[in-house]
């Protein structure tokens, strides 16, 4: 989503270091611009992004994900691409760890950590993610989630609206005689200030990539990597620090990354993108 120095594209994948090297891009001395249309950025959304992620001194003050499709479209050009890979079922309990860490609990209040914390969460757990996220549900995340070549400053897409609910009303099934969530109606879920949940992350990384091969790909683990390869290729220094993470957590889940739920996430959200093609 970021170009740098008119040469190479920072693709920003969902929990996959992104805002970590979106930060570190900001505060270096290198030559940064947007990979989209970030005239037409409402004033609401830039307003919205520098209250929840202090983006006030930034060049590039909203952090959005595109697709390398739509990035290539924008620029007109197939610049090289740097891609920060992650292994994909570690990936995909962040990404549920995130929407009920930060997304649940900014969007409906502190109030409901505490409800989720003693009345829910012993019972969100793997066989909880089995049962809620069924193929009817996988599929509508997927589909939605190809719309990731558009910034989603307008309106939510009918799919992820059906998913947050269905998955809100499950965990209204879970509290007994006590307040619930309460699922918003469809004109309450527009972005920025919404009661939206956004369940796309949990999709693949691959998807992102638009059939494209990154020209640069490094690991999230060796980020030091990215870090020497910016600076010799520039001869500008860079310092990825860890950003928004989840280390302390306000509501507790019990995911378990076992083989069961690795193979459950590889066969819904990660094998149709590693199928080969014969011609």
């Amino acid at each position: 989503m970021i170009l740098i120095e008119n040469e190479i594209v920072f693709l920003s994948v969902p929990k996959n270091a992104s805002i970590s090297v979106h930060y570190a891009l900001e505060e270096s001395k290198l030559n940064i611009e947007p990979t989209w249309n970030y005239a037409f950025s409402t004033k609401l959304a830039l307003e919205s992004y520098e209250r929840s992620y202090n983006y006030s001194n930034h060049k590039i003050k909203l952090h959005i994900h595109l697709s390398t499709n739509y990035v290539y479209h924008y620029l007109n050009k197939k610049v090289p691409i740097i891609f920060i890979k992650r292994d994909y079922s570690e990936r995909f309990i962040s990404a549920l760890n995130y929407i009920f860490n930060f997304q649940i609990v900014r969007t409906y209040g502190y109030e409901y950590s505490d409800i989720l914390n003693n009345y829910i969460l012993p019972n969100i757990d793997n066989d909880w993610l089995y049962e809620t996220f069924t193929k009817d549900v996988i599929e509508k995340i997927i589909f939605n989630s190809m719309s990731v070549n558009n910034t989603q400053h307008t309106e939510v897409e009918s799919y992820g609206t059906i998913v947050h609910k269905l998955v809100l009303s499950s965990l209204n099934k879970l509290v007994k005689n006590k307040k619930r969530i309460k699922i918003p109606k469809p004109n309450e879920m527009l972005w920025p200030n919404s009661k939206y949940i956004n369940f796309n992350i949990l999709s693949s990384q691959e998807i992102y990539k638009s059939g494209y091969t990154p020209k640069y790909i490094f690991d999230i683990y060796e980020l030091d990597k990215l870090e020497n390869f910016i600076e010799e290729k520039f001869e500008k220094e860079i310092t990825i620090r860890k950003e928004n993470s989840l280390d302390k957590t306000i509501i507790k889940t019990n995911f378990i990354n076992d083989t069961k739920l690795r193979d459950w996430v590889w066969n819904n959200f990660e094998k149709q993108y590693f199928k080969k093609t014969l011609i």
